[in-house]
């Protein structure tokens, strides 16, 4: 689950887990580091919650952050974590959940396209800092070299179209505090590593996705 920060009236205490140095965040209720720093939205952190897939044709709060692999999974595709909270909405369609990768990633979403599918799941990749804490999911018919795409939502409950205001990732927002080889990999430059992120964001959904969360939502 994530929380923004600047919807947030009482920031609590909040442990910072390392990319490098993987760990399990059961027992760690509010955290920054859920996935690489590329992948998490600036000025936001998240609350441990149990994950696990997406039914079919349905809509569903993800975090999407561009810029990244534009020459290999991201050109065909659009990688994405199912994320509460985020008040950006994806649609599943028709949807195959997986554990993990079994083949290349490529081929797995060509073999899955082929058959049918709109998106596909992995439950259980487990290559985070905070083990199982994300899952992915990947719409295997939009390309996601870019933070949004047309078919996002957001509103209550999706009721709304997306008005996508991208903000920076981890990364992008201080890129010269991390070491040099962040992003490499990943062909990352800062100014185009954005991240998601709907401006017309209901306050009525926040309240009722984090109905658990009032002492740390008490203006909504």
């Amino acid at each position: 689950m994530i929380h923004y920060q600047e919807n947030v009236l009482n920031i609590p205490n909040i442990s910072i887990i390392s990319y490098e140095n993987k760990t399990n965040c059961h027992s760690r209720r509010y955290f920054y580091g859920r996935s690489h720093v590329l992948y998490d939205p600036a000025d936001s952190f998240f609350e441990y919650i149990p994950l696990k897939g997406a039914k079919s044709n349905e809509w569903i709060e993800i975090t999407h952050c561009g810029g990244l692999n534009t020459d290999r999974h991201e050109k065909n595709a659009f990688w994405a974590y199912i994320t509460p909270g985020s008040g950006v909405f994806m649609y599943t369609g028709k949807t195959k959940i997986l554990y993990r990768h079994i083949f290349l990633p490529e081929n797995e979403l060509k073999y899955y396209k082929k058959l049918g599918f709109d998106t596909i799941q992995y439950t259980h990749q487990n290559d985070q800092p905070c083990g199982t804490n994300a899952v992915e999911i990947i719409d295997l018919n939009i390309n996601g070299t870019l933070a949004c795409h047309p078919n996002l939502r957001s509103g209550y409950n999706a009721s709304e179209m997306c008005n996508c205001a991208p903000r920076k990732s981890r990364w992008a927002k201080n890129p010269s505090s991390y070491p040099k080889h962040i992003g490499k990999k990943e062909g990352a430059l800062a100014q185009n590593n954005l991240c998601a992120f709907c401006t017309n964001m209901s306050p009525t959904w926040i309240k009722h996705i984090h109905n658990k969360q009032k002492r740390l939502y008490e203006r909504w």
